[in-house]
């Protein structure tokens, strides 16, 4: 579909799943070190999950993909966002996007 297409009410729904190497790519691109997104120990002793947590920026970066791919065109400019984390996310944890 073009942006044309889309009429008001449209909406588009897609899944993602984060690995811990999306967060090796992530680090990589980002500086973005901190242990309690890779090291599992420290993570066990300092995140409430006791796990690994993916990072909220990588959890954001589908939004990039929303405007870019799936509104596609001059008229679909991806200007911000307001967002706050309710909870950590799980590698391996299913997240459901909707726009």
């Amino acid at each position: 579909m073009t942006f044309e297409q889309f009429q008001i009410g449209d909406y588009a729904v897609f899944e993602r799943t984060f690995t811990a190497d999306d967060f090796a790519r992530f680090s990589q691109l980002s500086g973005d070190k901190n242990p309690l997104h890779h090291h599992p120990d420290y993570a066990a002793k300092h995140a409430a999950s006791g796990a690994p947590i993916v990072p909220l920026h990588i959890t954001l970066a589908p939004l990039s993909m929303i405007a870019g791919m799936i509104f596609p065109g001059e008229p679909s400019l991806y200007l911000g966002h307001d967002v706050q984390a309710n909870k950590p996310v799980m590698y391996g944890e299913r997240l459901r996007y909707s726009a």
